[in-house]
């Protein structure tokens, strides 16, 4: 069988700000339309040319569902080689439930002629460190990040409300741009929607697959590591396990994707990020959806407010998130890092700080029984869950609810 990809086209103006670029994906009889809107300024560095973009973005869809691909355009020759004779088999190798499969299509030897740096501005810990080690500190200019940017390719969830979601973020990453003089690239798609992946088991390939589109425009991109390479894993969960081996295969020979700070463990990107106030001051590491603000609840923040004690800049606590919660709930939130730190390599690595900064941890955290608020809403969901998957208990609870 044969993901069939066609030739993509502009469509034309959408508004004042944005292109359309649509590509028909073909399976059989069924075909459906992907799309990105593309912002006026970035249209002359698309590379069209070539079907790197979409060939990434299918890649996982295809070998979940016994697809081999088929371009009618050409796949740079570093990329087509890289994705049959290593990427594929590895995939196979780590996920029984992937099959292998071939892309087929004409080798491009080219070669696009960008001149940028870029990497993403979600504004989290990953980002921010990346911006600072590669932005602010990197010495070797021609690799000086010059460009962020912000896409919609999962991260905002599936479905028709997932552009505004994602469009509720534009503002706080277009902020920091503008403070710290870099180039803003944003763009929407529908990519997430079509393929239906699971996010954190395909982010890398969503977002790198959508810079390929301006391989005119970029020639390095850095994706923040998500863990040190010393964690290196072959582990399909999650691809900041093994991006160091991943970016390699889906680079393209006009584009290199690097692994950022890779060497540092999250602690130590949370150091460098404190150490600069103005940068500090944009963190924003929340699960709540609230764009505008830390919660200060949610498990992100309280890993975060935790890495912070642990270096010591309790200080800057209050600079980005509601100290007074964290105060009133830290011993659940020490305690919630002491059950998860010999399976999360997050909390082995704050606890190990706090130990090496000789960082008291109260006797109330080992002994504490209280769950954190997200581990309540984490319990309720799953009780849910039980029960919406058993009719015969989502009837007697409906019916205790009514009597």
């Amino acid at each position: 069988m044969q993901l069939i990809i066609k030739k993509p086209h502009l469509e034309g103006k959408m508004n004042s700000d944005n292109w359309r670029l649509t590509v028909q994906i073909t399976r059989g009889a069924d075909s459906h339309t992907l799309w990105y809107d593309i912002p006026s300024s970035f249209v002359d560095y698309l590379s069209i040319e070539v079907a790197d973009t979409f060939v990434v973005a299918y890649l996982l869809y295809a070998m979940q569902h016994r697809y081999d691909i088929v371009t009618e355009q050409p796949v740079s020759s570093h990329l087509l080689a890289m994705l049959n004779e290593y990427l594929i088999p590895f995939l196979c190798g780590i996920n029984k439930n992937l099959h292998p499969m071939k892309v087929i299509a004409q080798e491009y030897t080219g070669s696009f002629n960008g001149n940028h740096c870029g990497t993403g501005i979600s504004c989290g810990i990953d980002s921010l460190s990346t911006v600072i080690y590669h932005g602010l500190e990197e010495q070797v200019k021609s690799r000086k990040v010059d460009t962020l940017t912000l896409l919609n390719t999962g991260y905002y969830g599936h479905g028709e409300g997932n552009s505004e979601h994602y469009l509720s973020y534009v503002s706080q990453s277009e902020q920091f741009c503008k403070e710290f003089g870099y180039t803003f690239l944003t763009v929407d798609s529908n990519v997430s929607n079509l393929t239906q992946y699971d996010f954190l088991s395909a982010h890398t390939y969503l977002t790198c697959s959508t810079i390929l589109l301006f391989q005119k425009y970029f020639h390095t991109y850095y994706y923040a590591s998500g863990y040190p390479v010393f964690n290196f894993e072959p582990n399909f969960k999650d691809p900041a396990y093994y991006d160091t081996f991943l970016l390699n295969c889906i680079s393209t020979g006009s584009l290199d994707f690097v692994s950022s700070c890779n060497i540092f463990s999250r602690v130590e990107k949370t150091k460098l990020i404190a150490a600069h106030p103005s940068v500090m001051n944009h963190l924003y590491v929340c699960l709540s959806g609230d764009a505008t603000h830390n919660c200060a609840k949610c498990e992100k923040c309280v890993r975060t407010m935790l890495a912070l004690e642990a270096i010591g800049r309790q200080d800057v606590i209050t600079d980005v998130f509601d100290a007074e919660i964290y105060r009133k709930n830290r011993i659940r939130y020490l305690s919630y890092m002491l059950r998860k730190r010999k399976k999360k390599i997050y909390y082995k690595e704050i606890y190990e700080t706090m130990r090496q900064n000789n960082i008291a941890i109260p006797l109330f955290a080992h002994i504490n029984i209280i769950p954190c608020q997200f581990e309540l809403m984490g319990m309720k969901s799953w009780i849910k869950n039980i029960v919406k998957s058993n009719s015969t208990v989502e009837r007697f609870a409906r019916r205790l609810m009514s009597d």
